[in-house]
């Protein structure tokens, strides 16, 4: 038998990368993800915001052909912020995945997407259902209303100070077990 040459890259395993040990931070672990790739990374961000981009424009042009209200709705309307917010924020995800900014691109990519879903959103106001159904016509009778809200109000107030507790608790180590 012969030993065949591959063209495919080697990552470094789990067990032999420092960066993978249990206490390793993301950075940490980022560079030796990242040391296994060679320096493919930032042309695979560029490439991918562009297809991002390119597929964010085919779905407008979508939904311009077949619901143009709601599209100018988005653009023009109580949408207008959200939809501007959504395509500054797009780039900027490629730029901050490019750059290797973990942290601020995972933020900055729930702005674009979470964007782009309110705009969509108002631009669709004052309609759940286009056309059919208006958000006053599908609210609960109001005395359902005040009643959610004492019972949410009850949930704050009792249920959130118990798990802030247990979470702090839970950090500092004091809910281990005292096995002798």
């Amino acid at each position: 038998m012969t030993a065949r040459t591959s063209r495919t890259r080697v990552r470094p395993s789990a067990d032999a990368c420092p960066g993978s040990r249990p206490g390793a931070t993301i950075q940490q672990r980022a560079s030796v993800w990242h040391a296994g790739y060679g320096g493919l990374l930032p042309r695979r961000a560029v490439i991918a915001t562009a297809v991002l981009i390119i597929m964010g424009t085919i779905a407008l042009a979508v939904i311009g052909l077949e619901n143009s209200r709601l599209l100018s709705a988005m653009l023009t309307g109580l949408g207008t912020p959200f939809a501007l917010a959504a395509v500054i924020a797009t780039p900027v995800v490629g730029v901050l995945l490019w750059r290797r900014s973990y942290h601020w691109y995972r933020v900055q990519s729930v702005v674009a997407v979470g964007s782009l879903v309110f705009a969509w959103g108002f631009g669709q106001s004052p309609y759940l259902l286009p056309g059919q159904l208006t958000i006053a016509q599908s609210a609960a009778p109001p005395g359902a209303q005040v009643l959610l809200s004492i019972v949410t109000l009850l949930v704050v107030v009792l249920v959130l100070p118990s798990l802030g507790l247990l979470v702090y608790l839970d950090q500092r180590g004091a809910l281990e077990s005292q096995e002798d």
